[in-house]
């Protein structure tokens, strides 16, 4: 069971869903680009035979002793041609990472090459994450005529096609996680870091 909060699924944002679709289907009608971005992040002990907790205890409460940073996986995709950029961040990811990565997709061609003139919108969408907030402002000095930011609706995120390659994705991680050997640390190295390794191999 989930506790989900009521307005995910009130009419105003409902109605903005469907605003998104009808301008997004515009827009595809008229040549535009779409990059789709957002990160995901993983346990470095995350497994497919593991993860149920003690009935009573709460399944995200971890021992002291191996409390330790998830990889995130910051990550760019464009429709018909697959992942154009990613970075994996050792912790949770940070305003300045996402801003950094975001003008980094400015020199992207988003599947081809663009001559001057095209005449044709690269737009780069994302939620609303609290990393992305006020990304907008921080790059519009960066940002190319022909590329604009555009931010889903609130609770909108199966609007976002990435997430179904995030589902992939860690599906594929546990897999090799579960299937690895033991981690053991070589000499002078501590067990968080080797199974940082691991985890960012």
């Amino acid at each position: 069971m989930e506790l989900v909060p009521e307005r995910r699924n009130s009419l105003e944002n409902k109605e903005a869903r469907k605003r998104h679709a009808e301008w997004l289907q515009r827009e595809h009608e008229q040549g535009a680009r779409f990059c789709y971005v957002d990160e995901c992040g993983y346990g470095m002990y995350t497994a497919r035979t593991r993860g149920r907790s003690v009935r009573g205890l709460s399944a995200k409460r971890v021992a002291d002793n191996q409390r330790m940073p998830n990889i995130t996986l910051m990550c760019a995709i464009c429709p018909g041609l697959g992942v154009i950029h990613s970075t994996t961040i050792v912790g949770g990811a940070r305003q300045d990472q996402f801003d950094q990565f975001v003008r980094s997709l400015f020199e992207c061609d988003f599947g081809e090459p663009m001559a001057p003139g095209h005449g044709r919108n690269r737009y780069i969408v994302f939620d609303n994450a609290p990393c992305h907030r006020g990304v907008e402002a921080r790059v519009s000095e960066d940002m190319p005529e022909d590329c604009k930011l555009v931010r889903l609706p609130p609770y909108s995120c199966t609007l976002n096609s990435i997430e179904n390659c995030f589902q992939s994705l860690k599906a594929h991680i546990k897999r090799k996680l579960s299937e690895h050997s033991p981690v053991v640390a070589m000499e002078g190295q501590s067990l968080v870091t080797a199974r940082r390794q691991l985890s960012l191999h």
